[in-house]
C-alpha cells in the first residue's frame, strides 16, 4: 500500500511540473545561476482589417482616394492598409489576418532589462540578433525558483539602443530623442515577459517585439489609364515626375513627434516635441517611413509637397500641395499598423489661348505629358474648335506646307496638286535654321513659322509625344489628291480623352513642288538639324531624315 502511495505522489509531482511550463506569463526558464539566452523575433504589423473573401478583397479592406486639383494638376492620393502577399493568402483562409512573426535584419541590436517580481531593477545588456549563441546576465546570478520580468526593446538599428534608467519598473520611463522617421533608428519595438520562473539549466526565452509606431509606404504611380473615358470603369493614369530619375522629391510630414516617452511597464507611448520631418526620395520606388503617432489611436497629419516638386514636362506646381495622412477610413493612423500611400499626378488637358483648362469643344491646345501642342497644323486659317473641329477631317484642318528652315508657306491645302512654278530647290544649309539652341534647350529663330509663344518641335519633342500616346488610324490610307479624310490620332496613354489629330496631308516634292501621298501619310518637320528629322505617319510612325530640306512638309507647333 505504501509503495502505491509513493508512486502516485511521484506521478502527481511530475504532472505538476509539466503544467508549470504551459504559459508565457508563468514560463519556467531553466537557469543554474549562470545565464539566459533570448530568441528575438519581430511581431510584424497588425493586419486585422475585416474583409469578405472574394476577388474584391483589396477594395473591401478600404482603399480611400482623395482628389485634389492644384494648378494644372489633378492629384489623387490612395490610402490603404498594406497587404502583403503573405497576409493576402492568410486572409483568404480566414476573415481576419493578424500580425505575423518575422526575423529582424542582420546585426540589429536590442536591449534587455531584467527586474525582480516587485519591479526592482537588476541590470540591462545589449544583444545582437545575429549572435544566436549570446548569453545574458551571467554576472547577476539569477536565482532558480524565483520569478523575474524581462523588458526588451529595439530601434531596428545596428547601433546600441539608449541606456534605460534604473528606476523601479512601475515608474521606469525611457526618453527617446532625435527620431527622424527613418526605419533604422525610429522603428521602436517593445516586448515584456512577466513572471518568468527560473528553475536551473540554461534555456532560451522567446521574445516577440511589437511595433509601437506606424509604418507608411509612399510612392508615385506611373500607370496608364484603364477603362473607357466617361464610363464607370474609367481610371485616369498617372505620370512619373521629372525628378523620378534623379532621386524623387522630398515631402514634409507635419505634426511629427521627434521625441517620445515610453513606459517600460506596459509599452505605452507619449509623443513630445512635435514638428516637421522630411521624407526624401519619394518616387515610383516606394519609400517606407516610420510615423511616431505619439500614442494616439487616431493620429492625423499631412504631408506637404513643396513648390516645384511636382513637375511633368513643363508643368510645375507653383503652390505647396498638402496630402492628408488620416488613415484608410479617415479615422486616423493606429500604432503598430502598416499603411500604403500611393500618389497619382496628371496634367493632361485642353487649354484656351490664355492657358485656362477648358473642354475639348473649346480648347485650341492640348497638353500631353506636360507639353502644350497646337491642335491644328500651322497654316490653318480658322482655329476655332467650335466651328472648325480639328478632329473632324476635311480640307480646312490640313494647313500649309513649309520647306525646312524657311518661314513662309510654299503651298496649302488648296494649292494645285501639280508642279509649282519657281519652286525653291535650294536647301537651307544653316543647321540652326529653326533652332538656335540645342536639342534639349531649343531657342526659336526668326525663320520659325509658328505663331508667338510656339516653335517647330525638335526630334525629341516628337519622340516624347509618340512615347506618351497611343496612335490610331482614322480614314482610308490611300493616295489621292482629294483624300482629306485620313489621319493619325495620338491619344494620351494617361488620359485618352486628350488627343491630337495629325492629318495625312502628304508632302510637296523637293524638285518641283508637286503633291505626293495625300491621304497615305502625314509628313511633319522637326527643327533639329539640316536634312532634318521628320515624322511620317504612313502606316506606322517613323522618325527619319529627309534627303532634302526643299521638300514641303507640314508643321505642328509646340509651346516654347
Amino acid at each position: 500500500m505504501n509503495k502505491v502511495l509513493k508512486l502516485s505522489f511521484l506521478v502527481g509531482l511530475f504532472l505538476f511540473a509539466i503544467s508549470c511550463r504551459g504559459t508565457d506569463t508563468d514560463r519556467n526558464i531553466s537557469n543554474n545561476g549562470h545565464s539566459i539566452s533570448f530568441n528575438i523575433t519581430e511581431g510584424g504589423f497588425d493586419m486585422d482589417y475585416q474583409a469578405s473573401v472574394n476577388s474584391n478583397f483589396r477594395n473591401a479592406v478600404i482603399n480611400r482616394e482623395e482628389k485634389i486639383n492644384s494648378g494644372p494638376f489633378s492629384i489623387t492620393s490612395g490610402f490603404s492598409p498594406f497587404i502583403s502577399k503573405i497576409h493576402y493568402s492568410s486572409v483568404l483562409s480566414s476573415s481576419t489576418s493578424k500580425a505575423s512573426v518575422f526575423s529582424l535584419g542582420v546585426n540589429v541590436k536590442y536591449r534587455v532589462i531584467v527586474y525582480r517580481q516587485d519591479g526592482t531593477y537588476l541590470g540591462q545588456e545589449v544583444g545582437n540578433v545575429s549572435d544566436k549563441g549570446q548569453k545574458f546576465f551571467a554576472n547577476l546570478n539569477l536565482v532558480g525558483g524565483q520569478r523575474y520580468t524581462f523588458v526588451t526593446y529595439s530601434l531596428n538599428t545596428t547601433a546600441d539602443p539608449p541606456v534605460v534608467p534604473t528606476d523601479n519598473l512601475d515608474s521606469a520611463v525611457l526618453n527617446l530623442n532625435g527620431l527622424d522617421g527613418k526605419e533604422s533608428g525610429t522603428d521602436l519595438m517593445y516586448a515584456i515577459n512577466e513572471n518568468v520562473l527560473l528553475s536551473g539549466g540554461n534555456t532560451v526565452l522567446d521574445v516577440v517585439l511589437k511595433h509601437q509606431f506606424s509604418r507608411i509606404s509612399i510612392s508615385v504611380e506611373n500607370t496608364d489609364a484603364k477603362g473607357t473615358p466617361g464610363q464607370p470603369d474609367y481610371i485616369k493614369g498617372s505620370y512619373a515626375l521629372n525628378n523620378n530619375t534623379t532621386g524623387g522629391f522630398t515631402g514634409k510630414i507635419n505634426n511629427f513627434y521627434s521625441s517620445t516617452k515610453i513606459s517600460l511597464k506596459n509599452g505605452s507611448v507619449t509623443g513630445t516635441n512635435s514638428g516637421e520631418a522630411s521624407i526624401p526620395g519619394i518616387s515610383t520606388t516606394a519609400q517606407t517611413f516610420i510615423i511616431n503617432t505619439g500614442g494616439e489611436t487616431a493620429y492625423k497629419t499631412t504631408i506637404t509637397i513643396p513648390v516645384g516638386a511636382i513637375a511633368i514636362g513643363k508643368d510645375v506646381n507653383r503652390s505647396p500641395v498638402n496630402i492628408s495622412i488620416d488613415g484608410p477610413a479617415k479615422a486616423g493612423l493606429e500604432p503598430g499598423r502598416f499603411y500604403t500611400l500611393k500618389l497619382k499626378f496628371n496634367s493632361d488637358r485642353y487649354t484656351d489661348v490664355n492657358g485656362n483648362t477648358v473642354t475639348k469643344g473649346t480648347g485650341i491646345y492640348a497638353v500631353i505629358g506636360g507639353y502644350k501642342w497646337a491642335r491644328y497644323n500651322e497654316g490653318v486659317a480658322n482655329k476655332n474648335p467650335t466651328v472648325n473641329n480639328p478632329d473632324v477631317l476635311r480640307k480646312e484642318v490640313h494647313g500649309s506646307y513649309y520647306q525646312w528652315g524657311y518661314q513662309f508657306t510654299v503651298a496649302d491645302a488648296d494649292t494645285y496638286d501639280g508642279s509649282i512654278s519657281n519652286w525653291n530647290r535650294t536647301n537651307n544649309t544653316n543647321n540652326k535654321g529653326w533652332n538656335n539652341g540645342t536639342e534639349d534647350r531649343p531657342i526659336k529663330t526668326s525663320n520659325d513659322p509658328c505663331v508667338g509663344g510656339f516653335r517647330v518641335p525638335t526630334h525629341s519633342d516628337l519622340r516624347t509625344l509618340i512615347n506618351n500616346t497611343v496612335q490610331n488610324d482614322v480614314g482610308s490610307f490611300e493616295t489621292s489628291a482629294a483624300n482629306y479624310g485620313a489621319a493619325k490620332v495620338f491619344r494620351s496613354k494617361k488620359a485618352p480623352e486628350i488627343q491630337l489629330t495629325f492629318p495625312n496631308a502628304g508632302f510637296r516634292e523637293s524638285t518641283n513642288g508637286s503633291l505626293r501621298y495625300r491621304g497615305y501619310g502625314g509628313y511633319y518637320w522637326a527643327s533639329s538639324s539640316y536634312a532634318s528629322n521628320f515624322m511620317s505617319s504612313e502606316t506606322g510612325i517613323l522618325m527619319d531624315k529627309a534627303l532634302y530640306g526643299s521638300f514641303g512638309n507640314s508643321v505642328r507647333c509646340i509651346a516654347e
